[in-house]
């Protein structure tokens, strides 16, 4: 890592734009997992560099594009000839002029120039056998572009797999060095997608510049300089299936460059990240006492689940004990008997969980509001009169107020909410339909829309109980096979039930709406169209969920790795949702034992871990704007009002803190006075033009001596904990 760290400020002020207020780009939930900051030296630098990267694209040596006037933009002439270290810790990408020239469609090809593309693999996208790229991330690159007309630098992602898809997270214009796009490619020939031409009223080139991108299953965000310039949401549409995707850093230099201004790209680094591992909800004190049934409550913001001691606690972000929030835990009801063997379920509607007791009766514990003004917790058997019968399985349906439940006699019984009989309502229980037979053999899940419960036979055939007036049983689809094995989901969005079969593989009963009018169930195992590496024979392994918010299918693998199934271009595809670091980096991030669960508020999947307590998975969340793509022919520009460069990812200082700040005499000769804030005792570096530390030292009496350096222009930087200060000054 370099030890420049300094924030370069050519213009002190924010990023405005004409067509709304930008986020600023936050490291605090992302890791480092690849950089490379070219701490090289020029012998052998082919050889060092190629540890990394390689020197071609991966569309092949001959890559071209066209141009508005439909001039070839020929790159293919990547060679690591063009590498060198000019500076320390700075590579440069440069152009020469070759004797012979190549010929390509017709056009005579004189310049060479380098390309470098990634070597890391990721490993997420199971669905695509090319044994390189990534999934999502975080990408990153600070660099200085060249002067002039004649070259298109650019810092791009394209598929390993096929293009597109390709996410240009920055690609500067031809002539005018204020210009350049952030674009999404997909579709066919890359005919769909949004490429929004930016501005900027300082040219790109005279500094360097941080350039960004988020690459999210949702959202995909690019930034400059830390600012935001654009969200695309759902970017993908049904076009092309994103997979695998490699990093790509060139000069892009044009056949017909006829100048003699040879053209250089500076890079400081590139970096890629991953969000954070946040293994646990930890607050130091929450204990490892997870044994099943994890449930979560938007409502509550709180996790309910079964301790190893038969208690019921949670897990809830508390904002009541302390001015910033934080997670807290307890045992639910502290004076409730350690009764519960499991089949802990949630409902949101009425605020409380139920749960088979060691009895086999049903208990919950709901929060009360009768009794005080302010409600606590209670607590109680369901239905005092009910049979000692459950065998567990319960569900919750909010449209009926019905729990569902096993029988022990393999009965599907259910307790509910009955305002029949009495005006004020009370709980009723019973058999749910007299005339099924005593066939469940578990694995109970309920469809709202279809109004149904599904539940796997004690022949390993599904049937379903469904209609309430009056309720209707039978074998969901005559013709499928005896071949469930458990892990009942249903997908509400896709009117389907996703399980495993006894063979291992995930099957699926659907309502077919295609061959039919009114539609008729089918069923069918889970292909994965053109991935021979997918083997769910040895990667299932349980927990098979469905988030209806991520419209994707979870399950837990025999490698103890999340993974999920996403319906993507008319096929599925399997990614490992819990990223594991590959190439040499570290893959200890393998802990999911199981007990999915989703919070929709938080956009989270919840799971137990290894060391029995609650792991979760998030992506960070993603910025605000999102113009009207305005695509790269059309050159309307959104106008970047003001732009300054970075040397690395720290946080700025207040831009208006630093307004208030003066330093005098400006230029100066030996010593500068600092006037607005205290900076006594703090540590101060001067940096030339080129990024070279100079001097460093303290500041005292509010004062920087500087006597010994030549004059000329400098920058300056004061460091206050987290927040940097920064000045370009004069010494004359």
């Amino acid at each position: 890592m370099k030890k420049i760290s300094l924030y370069l400020f050519l213009l002190l002020s924010s990023i405005n734009f004409c067509f709304s207020q930008a986020s600023t780009l936050s490291y605090s939930n992302w890791e480092t997992i690849f950089e490379d900051n070219f701490n090289y030296s020029n012998s052998g630098l082919a050889t060092q560099l190629s540890t990394n990267w390689d020197f071609d694209f991966v569309h092949g040596p001959a890559f071209s594009n066209k141009d508005d006037q439909g001039r070839i933009l020929h790159a293919g002439y990547a060679t690591p000839e063009a590498f060198s270290i000019e500076n320390p810790g700075y590579l440069t990408i440069s152009m020469f002029r070759k004797s012979t020239p190549y010929i390509y469609e017709g056009n005579e090809h004189f310049f060479a120039t380098g390309v470098l593309r990634s070597k890391i693999v990721d490993n997420s996208d199971l669905s695509i056998n090319n044994n390189r790229g990534m999934l999502y991330g975080m990408f990153e690159i600070r660099c200085k572009i060249p002067d002039g007309a004649g070259v298109t630098p650019a810092f791009w992602l394209a598929g390993t797999h096929s293009w597109p898809p390709e996410i240009d997270v920055f690609e500067v214009g031809y002539t005018d060095k204020r210009d350049f796009f952030a674009s999404v490619h997909n579709g066919v020939n890359g005919s769909n997608g949004c490429g929004v031409h930016f501005q900027a009223n300082c040219g790109l080139n005279q500094g360097f510049h941080t350039y960004t991108v988020k690459w999210g299953p949702t959202h995909i965000t690019f930034y400059l300089d830390g600012k935001e310039l654009y969200t695309q949401t759902n970017p993908y549409g049904n076009h092309a299936y994103w997979g695998a995707m490699d990093l790509i850093t060139n000069l892009g230099v044009w056949y017909n460059d006829n100048t003699n201004n040879y053209k250089k790209l500076v890079i400081d680094y590139i970096k890629i990240f991953k969000p954070k591992k946040v293994d646990e909800l930890n607050n130091g004190n929450i204990p490892n006492n997870v044994r099943q049934n994890i449930q979560w409550s938007d409502s509550r913001n709180a996790l309910f689940y079964v301790s190893q001691d038969n208690n019921v606690y949670n897990i809830y972000w508390d904002t009541w004990s302390q001015p910033n929030a934080f997670w807290n835990y307890g045992k639910l009801k502290w004076d409730a008997p350690a009764n519960c063997a499991g089949s802990l379920v949630w409902a949101e509607d009425r605020n409380a969980v139920f749960y088979r007791g060691t009895d086999n009766n049903i208990y919950n514990i709901y929060w009360d509001t009768w009794s005080q003004p302010y409600g606590f917790w209670n607590y109680g058997k369901v239905k005092w009169d009910a049979p000692a019968n459950c065998a567990g399985d319960l569900v919750w349906s909010e449209e009926f107020d019905i729990l569902f439940y096993k029988g022990t006699d393999n009965n599907v019984y259910h307790i509910y909410w009955d305002t029949w009989s009495l005006s004020y309502g009370f709980w009723n229980y019973g058999k749910l339909k007299n005339e099924a037979p005593a066939n469940c053999a578990g694995n109970l899940v309920w469809s709202p829309g279809k109004k149904a419960l599904f539940y796997r036979g004690t022949d390993n055939n599904i049937y379903y109980i469904f209609g309430r007036t009056p309720w209707v049983y039978g074998k969901v689809k005559a013709d499928a096979p005896a071949n469930c094995a458990g892990d009942l989901t249903w997908a509400e969005s896709r009117n389907t039930l996703f399980y495993k079969g006894t063979d291992n593989k995930i099957y699926n009963l659907y309502w077919n709406t295609w061959s039919q009018p009114y539609g008729f169930w089918d069923f069918g195992e889970l292909n994965f169209v053109g991935s021979p590496d997918v083997n769910l024979n040895s990667t299932y392994a349980s927990n098979l969920k469905w988030s209806e918010k991520d419209k994707s299918l979870y399950f837990r693998g025999n490698d103890t790795r999340l993974y999920k199934i996403k319906w993507m271009n008319n096929q599925w595809h399997m990614i490992a949702v819990k990223w594991q670091k590959t190439g040499g980096l570290n893959t200890s991030n393998t802990d999911v034992v199981g007990e999915l669960c989703f919070s929709n508020n938080q956009n989270k999947v919840f799971y137990k871990n290894i060391n029995n307590k609650i792991g979760q998975l998030y992506f960070e969340d993603f910025g605000i704007l999102n113009p009207t793509c305005n695509n790269e022919g059309n050159k309307i520009a959104h106008t970047i009002q003001n732009c300054y460069s970075t040397l690395d990812a720290a946080v700025a200082a207040d831009l208006t803190d630093q307004a208030e700040i003066q330093l005098y005499p400006m230029p100066f000769t030996d010593v500068i006075n600092i006037k607005g804030k205290d900076f006594n005792g703090l540590k101060f570096e001067v940096y030339n033009t080129l990024g070279a530390k100079l001097k460093n030292g303290t500041v005292a009496d509010n004062k920087i001596k500087l006597d010994n350096i030549a004059t000329g222009f400098y920058f300056l930087k004061i460091t206050d904990g987290t927040i940097k200060y920064s000045w370009k000054i004069l010494k004359q």
